[in-house]
This record gives structure tokens, sequence and C-alpha cells, in this order.
């Protein structure tokens, strides 16, 4: 947009291994570029995103995530059989974005799913570790 003021759109997207596709909606204030530091789209505190890249992957991914509200947040990682394997985060933070990286060396190939949870919101990103 070139204009300052409120925009909503839908991010189209096809990233999994059937080719599917999906669709996130946006909520984004627009600024002049001049007023935000390296981007001029400010997300709107309903935003509530998960994501992996790269996805799949091989030893590690970059899990990525914004949350709205200050607060208790965890990330866990679960197997394709619902089983808990490991918590990536536990612990209260502030409202933004947030990234860690997930090592994948000790874990077998396969599907895993990493579960977020914060502010009463969840959120769950598949993930596809190949060896």
């Amino acid at each position: 947009p070139q204009a300052p003021g409120v925009y909503e759109d839908t991010l189209r997207f096809s990233i999994d291994y059937y080719n599917q596709a999906f669709a996130v909606p946006l909520h984004g204030i627009c600024t002049p570029s001049s007023e935000v530091e390296g981007s001029d789209i400010i997300l709107h505190p309903s935003s509530f995103i998960l994501s992996a890249f790269p996805n799949p992957f091989n030893s590690s991914t970059t899990l990525a995530f914004s949350v709205n509200l200050p607060g208790s947040v965890t990330l866990a990682l679960y197997d394709i059989n619902g089983r808990y394997v490991q918590m990536l985060v536990d612990e209260t933070l502030a409202a933004g974005k947030h990234t860690i990286l997930l090592d994948g060396e000790a874990l077998t190939s396969g599907i895993y799913f990493a579960h977020l949870t914060a502010s009463g919101q969840r959120v769950t990103q598949k993930l596809l570790l190949v060896k």
C-alpha cells in the first residue's frame, strides 16, 4: 500500500509435501517507512503466528513466532503420534516477534508438530525432518 492506513489482505501459499494451498489472513497498519526502520508493515495486535524455515529441514530449522500480548509462552514439540518430544520454550516473553533454532540432530526422520500456546491462543505448525 502506498498511503498510511489499516489494510487487510490474505496471503496464499503452498508449502507442504502434497502441494496443498494455505491462506493466512493478514491484518496490518501501514505507516511511512521513515517511521518504521526496515519495514513499513506493523502486525496487528491480534496477530498470532508460528512458522518454520526451512521446512522440510535436514539438521535444523528456525521457528519464528509472534505473540500479541506479553505473558507465559510455551512452544512444545510432538511426534506424529502426538507424543511429547521436548519443550522448546516455556517462559514469560514480551509481545512481538521471537525466533528459536530447533536442532534436529538427535531426532529421527519424520513428521513433527510444533505447538505454540500464549495468551489463551494456540497454533500448531507441521514440520518435516528429512535426514
